[in-house]
Parts: C-alpha cells; sequence; structure tokens
C-alpha cells in the first residue's frame, strides 16, 4: 500500500515544491539551462494551437464543399 500512496499526484507535486529556492518548478521557470526545452515546449504547443485551427476550418469547408447541394436546395 506504501508503494500505491508514493505515486499519488497531489504527494509527487507537495514533494516538488518544498524547499523555496530549491523547488523544481522554481528552478526550471527560472534556469537558463532549460530555456530551450522551454522555448521547444511552447513553440510545439503554439504550433497545435494553430492547426487545430487550420485543420477545423478545413474539415468546415470540406463538409460545406461536400453538401453544397443540400445547402442551396433550403
Amino acid at each position: 500500500m506504501r508503494f500505491l500512496s508514493s505515486l499519488s499526484p497531489p504527494d509527487i507535486l507537495r514533494q516538488l515544491r518544498e524547499g523555496e529556492e530549491s523547488s523544481t518548478f522554481e528552478r526550471l521557470s527560472r534556469s537558463r539551462h532549460v530555456a530551450d526545452l522551454r522555448l521547444i515546449f511552447s513553440v510545439t504547443v503554439i504550433i497545435m494551437i494553430v492547426a487545430s485551427m487550420f485543420a477545423l476550418m478545413f474539415c468546415f469547408e470540406h463538409q460545406v464543399i461536400s453538401n453544397w447541394k443540400s445547402i442551396q436546395s433550403r
């Protein structure tokens, strides 16, 4: 049972946030050593959002074009 409690997300987050200056989250947000990883992550998220928007627009356009005769007849 000890093993399952060690996998608890709130416990893991609490451990990561312990210690103010040595906190993992503090170091990740301020460290210059992982700046390139933060840049890669943020650019990837932006590309995923933009690609999802384009995919939805093209899907909508495809539905309109393929059903154009039924749309016009209404």
